[in-house]
């Protein structure tokens, strides 16, 4: 989706990389195909947003480690942990999440009250694009 403002800006791009405005195909989404890229959209992001949680959780996790290591202080119980189920516990939720972006991603856009289209009707649909 472009506004004028974009357009004129892509076409400054376009110049700038050599690309003539001919050769670019534009693109006209159904609603379905759109509502499935903000389905993947969301997806990705909150899958996105859960690694960061992860990951910052676990730096700050070996920060403590390694400053109690340094000052040669033992972690209690609460802050040590060695348990394996609750390290894994976030990434088998995370590769749940990464499963069904996946999932979304490769199954194609539901039409309204209708089958998908089938590899057939979907090159013919594309040859008329063009």
């Amino acid at each position: 989706f472009t506004g004028p403002g974009d357009a004129s800006h892509w076409s400054q791009v376009y110049k700038a990389v050599g690309i003539s405005k001919e050769s670019v195909q534009t693109l006209d989404p159904s609603a379905e195909e759109v509502t499935a890229a903000k389905e993947a959209s969301r997806l990705a992001s909150d899958f996105e947003k859960k690694v960061h949680q992860s990951s910052k959780e676990s730096s700050e996790k070996n920060w403590f480690r390694k400053a109690a290591e340094e000052a040669e202080l033992m972690l209690s119980g609460d802050e040590d942990d060695g348990e394996k189920g609750k390290k894994s516990a976030p990434r088998h939720a995370l590769w749940g999440m990464y499963q069904q972006l996946q999932a979304r991603v490769r199954r194609p856009p539901r039409r309204a009250g209708a089958t998908p289209l089938t590899r057939k009707e979907r090159l013919a649909v594309a040859r008329r694009g063009r």
